[in-house]
Parts: structure tokens; C-alpha cells; sequence
């Protein structure tokens, strides 16, 4: 009995292994059964959280040094668009007044619940229809990190990866807030 939970580990450890250092980690091949879908329930599950704040909480800091509740959201939205041009698309890296203007719109979409959400879901459909118009050829296509001094290049799908990793990120800090209101959480979707 020993040795078979040992192999299970082993295997478990050598998967975990592998999809960590598998650079192609997302793969047209391998879509979700939603008809191919890169969010799957990450879509849903942000917006269900967004929902269920209520509009005037949208301002709420756990602390002063960290964005409220909707600048969480918005930051993911515009975040979001941000990282397919410059990783995907190949756009240059805004300018500081781009990124000015960027925080000061974090800033005011983040306090107006009904237009986060609505940012939320074009950000995120628009995410998903960059990632269906992909060939497998455009996945294997790299880019380099700009804003690393390093310029690591990675393959596209792995901007995908990075993306949805930053998705995570925010939400799990929008969460926070939502639970100091004593709201429940939405069930976690992992499709």
C-alpha cells in the first residue's frame, strides 16, 4: 500500500513537473468542452464576484497601500487588453502618460459597479476571441517581455499562461475585500 502511494506521488510530482516547465502549457488542441473557450469558468467566476459586491462597496481598501474592490476589477480589465497587445499583438509598451491615464481609469471605472462589469466582460470576451482566432502556428510564435531587463521570449500560448495567472492574481485580492464585508465568496469554478 506504501508503494502504490509513493508512485501516485511520484507520478503526481513528475506531472506537476512537466506542466510547470512545459513551455506550451495552453493549447489549441487541448480546449475546454465549451467549444474552446480559454476562460472557462475564470469569466464566470470574476463576474459572479463582481456581482456580488454591492455597488456602493466598490470602494472598498482592505488597506490604504492596495487598490479598492472595483479598481481590482478594472486593473484585470484594462490589465487584460494591455497584456494581449503588447504579448500577443506585438504593440509597443504604453508611454507613462498612457499608463497615467490607465490608473486614473482604474481609479473611475473601479468606483462604478455597472461599468466595471461591463469593462469585465468585453476585456475578457475579447481575450477569448483573441485566443479562438489562433492557429497553432500563431501559439508557437514568441515574444519577448518588454518590460523584464532580460527579455526572456516565450511562446505565445505561454502569454495566455501569463495572463490568466494576473486574472488570479487581482481576483484572489478582490476577494479579500468582498469577505471583510462579510459577503460569501461564489462558489470557485475551475471550469
Amino acid at each position: 500500500m506504501k508503494q502504490i502511494r509513493l508512485s501516485l506521488v511520484l507520478a503526481l510530482l513528475t506531472l506537476t513537473c512537466y506542466s510547470v516547465n512545459n513551455p506550451n502549457t495552453i493549447s489549441k488542441n487541448e480546449s475546454a468542452s465549451d467549444g474552446g473557450s480559454l476562460l472557462g469558468g475564470t469569466k464566470t467566476y470574476t463576474l459572479e464576484l463582481a456581482e456580488a459586491m454591492p455597488a456602493d462597496s466598490y470602494t472598498l481598501r482592505p488597506t490604504d497601500s492596495v487598490r479598492s474592490f472595483g479598481e481590482q476589477l478594472a486593473h484585470i480589465a484594462l490589465s487584460t487588453q494591455f497584456l494581449v497587445d503588447v504579448l500577443i499583438n506585438d504593440k509597443p509598451m504604453p508611454t507613462p502618460e498612457e499608463f497615467g491615464a490607465a490608473a486614473k481609469m482604474e481609479k473611475e471605472i473601479g468606483a462604478d459597479k455597472a461599468k466595471c462589469i461591463a469593462m469585465l466582460k468585453e476585456s475578457m470576451d475579447a481575450l477569448d476571441a483573441k485566443f479562438a482566432s489562433m492557429t497553432e502556428k500563431d501559439m508557437t510564435a514568441t515574444f519577448k517581455v518588454p518590460f523584464d531587463p532580460n527579455s526572456p521570449e516565450f511562446p505565445k500560448s505561454k502569454a495566455f499562461d501569463f495572463i490568466l495567472d494576473h486574472i488570479t492574481h487581482h481576483r484572489a485580492q478582490a476577494l479579500v475585500s468582498l469577505r471583510m464585508k462579510g459577503i460569501p465568496a461564489p462558489a470557485y469554478r475551475l471550469y
